[in-house]
């Protein structure tokens, strides 16, 4: 039987939706992006696709992937003196594609 491949920054193999690596990989591939580390899901229900980002650090992001019926969560590194209003526009450019929705919480 074959192993499924682990999706990137990951040991992990389980994904939410048939995207969702391609999704990872357009984030990580984003200029302003220095790391993407997906942890844990949440089962939800059914949501509209989204990014949701709230800022923790200067330096890391953390944002929930809501996809199908569950979300990721997401720790985005970046580079120094990203503001979380170029990070939205990069990842709405780089995302744009998979018609995902990137939005700022508040804190």
């Amino acid at each position: 039987m074959a192993k499924r491949a682990a999706i990137p920054g990951t040991d992990h193999s389980t994904t939410i939706h048939r995207d969702e690596v391609a999704i990872i990989k357009a984030i990580s591939h984003t200029e302003i992006v220095t790391k993407v580390e997906p942890l844990y899901i949440r089962w939800t229900g059914t949501t509209k696709t989204r990014l949701c980002l709230q800022h923790t650090s200067s330096e890391m992001v953390q944002a929930w992937l809501f996809l199908g019926h569950a979300k990721r969560m997401l720790l985005i590194g970046l580079r120094p003196r990203a503001t979380m209003q170029v990070l939205q526009q990069a990842l709405a450019m780089a995302l744009r594609h998979f018609r995902v929705d990137v939005q700022i919480r508040a804190n």
